[in-house]
């Protein structure tokens, strides 16, 4: 991933990280900055565009599975579907593998705390804080392997 758009990726994790930690709402200029600065980097990138049609298929197939999930659960909401399809635009395949593993641990712990706390089957907390955490483990995990 390219320093330019990681931070630009990074920045607007962090920002709608806050957003849903005070407000419990993820914003969608955010989800627009995030795509838009994306397709930039795919364009300014000539060996990008050649993997364009493949990149755009996964991530079709993964926003149908994402959208098929938020039509049958009540405990995530629109706008982390959107922040999940767009920062799928940042992964490839395998780095999408570990991103969801690694998300799915902090998730799990994160809600398993939350009902310990509440001993409420129907948790609501927030998903923003999870998906850059994660983020920043893969970058991480990208960074010293």
């Amino acid at each position: 991933m390219y320093v330019v758009e990681g931070l630009i990726f990074l920045v607007c994790l962090i920002r709608c990280s806050l957003t849903d930690l005070r407000e419990k709402k993820i914003e969608n200029k955010m989800i627009i900055i995030l795509f838009v600065s994306k397709l930039i980097c795919w364009m300014v990138d000539s060996l990008a565009m050649q993997e364009y049609l493949t990149l755009l298929i996964e991530n079709v197939l993964f926003s149908l599975l994402l959208l098929f999930l938020y039509f049958r659960s009540t405990s995530i909401g629109a706008g982390d579907v959107k922040l999940l399809c767009v920062s799928k635009l940042y992964f490839n395949m395998d780095d999408t593998m570990k991103w969801l593993l690694c998300m799915g641990v902090l998730l799990a712990v994160g809600y398993f705390r939350a009902f310990r706390r509440e001993h409420d089957k129907n948790v609501r907390t927030v998903f923003a804080p999870y998906v850059l955490i994660s983020v920043v483990i893969l970058y991480i995990e990208e960074l010293f392997c």
